[in-house]
């Protein structure tokens, strides 16, 4: 059986080598021998969006009395930051870029019931649920959206001295993956093996006498893309510890990062690309999108001139520092990366920001799509003929290998191109700036191929 596998493998690079050979006769190749590739491009965006208060007030009392004017203070802030008008502008964010993958952080749900014997009518109860409140947003812009999974965090509660008396308020902390609905009707994507799971390594702290949890998680799915099939993870990291950070980084690569797909790993991940979480995620193979284009900062709104302020109608942004990622690994590449949410014009008419932090789109590219694009660059140039012929038939070659899954053969024929770009540099046929626009697509290519 073994030997009889050998025997089609090299028939099939045999196949493939005589038709590279033969590109050369043809100056428009790419159709002749590669079979019809899809164009779809996967775009995601991760965005917290945040849940209306830092709960400074709730975290820095020390006696009941302060804990209950803390609570109705900070729920003040939250609905002050008034989430179905920030939901608005948040969709708004999401209809100019078109994901088809949303990893959101803090996906808050807030509800407050009059305490027992509280003289607060039972009208002032309310369900504030940013799931379903966004959803409603998308949906009246035209945007459908399903829930594919949605995890829950930490979950707090505490009773509140309001004006009319005491009444409970509880915090469930949640993330959540959406995936843009005609997505799935057309089938252009499915999703499979969904997952959801709590860190085991969390920050936690007395707080009168018990102890909190700062109960944080992760999401995953696998989506296939007319048969290209990448694992989509988004997260919330801890916030107080890098240690904890560290920590969970390394629960990721032994759980879901734990795979021979490529990966794309969103979310707030609440360190600077320098600490010591990222170096976990770089030493597993992970690249930074924001590499491809260096939006800008993503966080914080609230951190205003060194102190927190909960309510986000600053007219001059404060971010001020990068904390929101997609990281990559294996065969894709990232084609763009932009920041939304993150100028003055997406503010509410009230001037309220879309949300503490600024959202980031990254759109993702399979390396078939890559040589696509790359072929389609050279032929941007209108190069001379028999250049022409010499690159046709490295990229050609490069793009049968791939469509076949022969990684080994791409690269050889990516390096080759990246040759007799050289050659043509050299002889005068290409400019400088062609030359390098060509080869740093190539190496690009052979970087998301291990080479």
């Amino acid at each position: 059986m073994y030997y009889t596998r050998s025997i089609q493998t090299s028939v099939l690079i045999l196949i493939l080598l005589l038709s590279s050979s033969i590109t050369f006769l043809s100056l428009e190749p790419t159709t002749s021998f590669a079979k019809p590739i899809h164009d779809k491009k996967l775009t995601v965006i991760t965005y917290n969006i945040y849940q209306g208060s830092r709960l400074q007030d709730v975290f820095g009392s020390t006696t009941p009395s302060e804990l209950v004017k803390a609570v109705a203070t900070d729920f003040g802030h939250v609905v002050a930051n008034n989430f179905a008008e920030r939901a608005q502008a948040i969709a708004s964010e999401i209809a100019s870029t078109s994901p088809d993958l949303i990893g959101l952080q803090e996906v808050s749900l807030w509800q407050t019931t009059p305490a027992a014997m509280s003289t607060c009518p039972d009208s002032f109860a309310i369900t504030l649920d940013y799931l379903n409140i966004l959803l409603h947003a998308l949906s009246s812009r035209g945007l459908g959206y399903t829930v594919v999974v949605k995890g829950n965090n930490y979950d707090v509660q505490s009773p509140g001295l309001f004006s009319c008396g005491l009444m409970d308020v509880r915090l469930t902390d949640r993330n959540a993956i959406l995936v843009r609905t005609s997505d799935l009707n057309r089938g252009d994507i499915s999703i499979s093996n969904v997952q959801s799971q709590n860190y085991q390594n969390n920050s936690s702290f007395l707080f009168f006498g018990k102890k909190f949890t700062f109960l944080t998680g992760w999401e995953s799915v696998d989506v296939n893309t007319h048969g290209d099939i990448v694992r989509f993870i988004s997260t919330h990291m801890d916030s107080a510890s890098r240690n904890i950070r560290t920590l969970q980084a390394r629960e990721l690569t032994a759980g879901p990062m734990n795979t021979n797909l490529p990966v794309i790993l969103s979310g707030d991940l609440n360190t600077v690309n320098t600490g010591s979480s990222f170096a976990v995620f770089a030493s597993a193979g992970f690249r930074d999108s924001w590499q491809q284009a260096n939006p800008g900062f993503t966080c914080c709104q609230v951190n205003q001139s060194g102190a927190i302020v909960d309510i986000i109608n600053n007219p001059t942004s404060f971010l001020n520092q990068r904390v929101d990622y997609v990281l990559i690994r294996g065969s894709v590449q990232a084609k763009s990366a932009v920041l939304v949410g993150a100028d003055p014009s997406s503010r509410t008419a009230s001037g309220l920001w879309p949300s503490n932090h600024a959202g980031l789109v990254a759109t993702i590219i399979t390396p078939l799509q890559s040589i696509q694009q790359l072929i389609q660059l050279k032929h941007n140039m209108h190069l001379d003929a028999s250049t022409n012929e010499r690159l046709d038939a490295q990229l050609n070659a490069a793009l049968l290998f791939e469509q076949h899954k022969i990684n080994s053969g791409a690269c050889g024929h990516l390096r080759g191109f990246v040759i007799q770009v050289q050659v043509a540099l050299k002889v005068g046929h290409i400019t400088q700036s062609e030359a390098a626009q060509l080869i740093r697509s190539a190496q690009a290519i052979e970087t998301a191929l291990l080479c």
